[in-house]
């Protein structure tokens, strides 16, 4: 009996020192530095998706910087006579109604809007038709160089027995190609003038004709900023010599710019079309006189006429 006592005594102490000796169960901690850092992992995590939501959903992100926008003329359809065609704003009021309609739309979106003003500016433009461009250039065209638009838009409207009928063009400034067309239509109602309701089918027009507008330019100001030069050749010039300065203008111009179009060469003249970077040539008059010294050793250049996006030069 003893010894079975001494037994459970035994064994009873031997339980307690293990439980002594283990000490208490602990729950897991984590330490400090690995409990700053999962912290500081979902702060950035949180940080990421806000940002990245931001920039999905911010409209900077959706819009073009108001500087890359291209400059935007807006004039009549010709009417037989282009002279008068282009004047028809100051003695049309619909005609002043749906330009005043697409300017506001234009303005609205940021577009720089340039607007022929006064017979003054129609009468230069005409003068300058006749010393750069034959007397079949297009006005409009000769119009939106002279005021350093780089895209014109064409706009006329007919009035029909229960609809107002609206049609509008753009075209690229430097050559006149046609960038796209537009058509809209608003029913006649008694509710509405004519003028109210020709403003409302510009205005309901313009959304499509913008975007074959941007969607040409996006592409096209990737190469910089664009300026027409036309160069004369004056004197008698042999048809290798010809040849030759065609070849020496064009790879001064290659070399030079960042793009260059010919568009036109004969043994009398040189139509091209050139981009430049606009941080190295801020203006018409730099690139001309930069062409100028480029020249200046093998020919005599004089210039012509120098608008805003148009160089007229003649080279001896």
């Amino acid at each position: 009996m003893r010894k079975s006592l001494f037994g459970i005594i035994l064994i009873a102490s031997l339980l307690v020192d293990c439980a002594s000796s283990s000490g208490p169960i602990q729950k897991k901690s984590v330490k400090p530095e690995t409990k700053a850092s999962l912290t500081e992992t979902h702060s950035q995590t949180s940080s990421q998706t806000i940002s990245t939501t931001k920039f999905i959903f911010s409209p900077v992100a959706q819009t073009a910087p108001k500087f890359l926008l291209p400059t935007i003329m807006v004039i009549p359809a010709e009417t037989g006579n282009e002279a008068i065609s282009l004047n028809i704003i100051q003695t049309n009021p619909l005609a002043k109604a749906s330009m005043e309609a697409i300017n506001q739309y234009l303005t609205h979106k940021q577009y720089n809007v340039k607007s022929l003003e006064g017979q003054t500016q129609i009468d230069a433009i005409v003068q300058i038709q006749g010393d750069v461009f034959d007397q079949e250039a297009d006005l409009s065209y000769i119009a939106s160089l002279s005021l350093g638009a780089d895209i014109y838009i064409k706009f006329a409207s007919i009035l029909q027995k229960d609809q107002v009928l609206v049609s509008l063009s753009a075209y690229e400034a430097s050559t006149g190609r046609l960038l796209g067309t537009q058509t809209s239509e608003v029913n006649i109602n008694r509710g509405n003038t004519t003028r109210e309701l020709t403003q409302s089918a510009m205005r309901k027009a313009m959304p499509g004709l913008e975007s074959k507008m941007i969607a040409y330019w996006n592409e096209d100001a990737q190469n910089g900023v664009q300026y027409k030069i036309i160069i004369r050749l004056e004197g008698e010039f042999h048809d290798n010599q010809v040849e030759d300065i065609h070849s020496e203008v064009s790879n001064l111009l290659k070399q030079s710019f960042t793009k260059v179009k010919i568009n036109a060469m004969t043994d009398k003249t040189m139509d091209l079309t050139v981009y430049v970077n606009p941080s190295q040539f801020q203006d018409a008059e730099e690139v001309y006189e930069f062409i100028r010294q480029g020249l200046q050793g093998s020919y005599t250049v004089k210039k012509r006429n120098l608008t805003q996006k148009l160089i007229f030069m003649e080279l001896r």
